[in-house]
């Protein structure tokens, strides 16, 4: 790409990761929940994709941020949910996630010929 100058070496350069690393996984406890059950959590710093990511969000931001279900934060939201230019026949839903990865088998055996439904 830098040598049909569809990217210039700046940008080659800002992508490409020195010493990349595999993402660390580790789980965050949830104290408020009892046994402290862990979320799980993926860090990519200095992953080889960790750039590419970082020019992707800026690259969206401008268009998703303009798309009327965006939400910046709570006190954003808070402001939408008190505007009048929520219809009546909006429904606003709250989630919470429990156990979102219940059907992964845990061994290596697991997938082989078999469909979850």
């Amino acid at each position: 790409m830098v040598t049909s100058k569809e990217i210039s070496k700046d940008i080659l350069e800002y992508l490409t990761v020195a010493n990349p690393r595999a993402g660390q996984f580790c789980l965050i406890p949830k104290i408020h929940k009892p046994g402290n059950p862990g979320r799980p959590d993926v860090s990519v710093s200095r992953h080889p994709t960790e750039p590419i990511s970082e020019c992707v969000d800026l690259h969206l931001k401008p268009f998703v941020s303009e798309l009327p279900s965006y939400v910046y934060n709570t006190t954003d939201y808070l402001t939408k949910l008190s505007s009048s230019d929520i219809s009546e026949e909006t429904l606003l839903v709250s989630l919470e996630l429990v156990s979102l990865y219940t059907n992964i088998p845990h061994d290596d055996r697991g997938m082989q010929g078999r469909v979850e439904h």
